[in-house]
């Protein structure tokens, strides 16, 4: 059974296919980078949530920054 996650958008936030989910476009909004990154950890967990799983169920995750000044900052996103 394939499960989709609506957005208003012309995309998926999530497709569930049997033990797997795979994950649209999350982005965050705010300010600064730490406001975006964690509004984007909410809004990713919200939509596990809705597929029955979990942040830490995650194997691969694709961060694009638009400032490599930013970069450093990854490192303290590696344990949410």
């Amino acid at each position: 059974m394939v499960r989709r996650v609506k957005t208003p958008f012309s995309y998926s936030a999530a497709v569930a296919a049997g033990d797997y989910v795979f994950i649209g476009l999350h982005r965050g909004f705010g300010e600064s980078f730490t406001q975006q990154i964690h509004d984007t950890f909410t809004n990713l967990t919200k939509t596990l949530q809705q597929c029955d799983t979990l942040l830490d169920q995650v194997v691969k995750m694709n961060v694009y920054l638009k400032n490599i000044a930013d970069l450093p900052y990854d490192d303290r996103w590696s344990s949410v």
